[in-house]
């Protein structure tokens, strides 16, 4: 009896270890993952920030936004089939080339009208799609008022972050990317203001 009781806690002694070593692996996978999220410019950064300092941080965000063209084909289904008939026709592919204003000139007022609203609305439907995630994937890390700046047609933000802050954020897998703000061009406030700007791509 003993001998097997010995056997069992030999059994489950291992048992633990084996979990402890899963999750500590586990762990360092993830670790690794949110390391590789982070630029170099904010890796420098880091190393020189105490945890409670803030500092301005580019926030770019998983650009997986397929839902967008089904909710345009369910509620706009007229300029869904116009828009993906444009595609397919290569007019948009092509739309910064010489060749398509050829092609554009060739449509009736109504079709290029209808075709240009094809084109807002479904830039519109990205906007609110981006700007709906990014929020709610910031609110869960920083206030409202540490936002100082969230592209309407790009998943990407500008956020004032601690370090401590900015490393949960690197673990979020809605995250794909952190890098330091340097921009010199133009101030945090001038991009609030709109200065800058990203267009959705057509």
């Amino acid at each position: 009896m003993k001998k097997r009781s010995f056997i069992k806690i030999i059994a489950i002694f291992l048992c633990c270890c084996l979990s402890t070593g899963i999750l500590v692996f586990a762990e360092d996978i993830s670790q690794a993952a949110a390391n590789d999220k982070i630029a170099a410019n904010l890796s420098v950064k880091l190393s020189s920030q105490s945890n409670d300092e803030s500092f301005f941080v580019y926030v770019y965000f998983n650009n997986d936004a397929s839902e967008v063209l089904s909710t345009m084909k369910l509620e706009h289904a007229d300029l869904y089939a116009t828009y993906t008939q444009a595609q397919s026709s290569e007019i948009l592919r092509s739309e910064n080339n010489s060749e398509s204003v050829a092609v554009l000139q060739e449509l009736s007022t109504n079709d290029f009208a209808t075709l240009q609203e094809a084109i807002e609305t479904k830039r519109q439907l990205y906007s609110k799609y981006y700007l709906e995630q990014t929020t709610a994937t910031l609110a869960k890390y920083c206030t409202a008022k540490s936002v100082q700046y969230v592209s309407s047609y790009a998943p990407m933000a500008i956020v004032s972050v601690t370090a401590s802050e900015l490393k949960e954020m690197a673990l979020d897998p809605t995250i794909t990317k952190l890098s330091l703000f340097e921009n010199k061009q133009a101030s945090v406030s001038g991009l609030a203001n709109g200065n800058l700007t990203s267009r959705a791509n057509v």
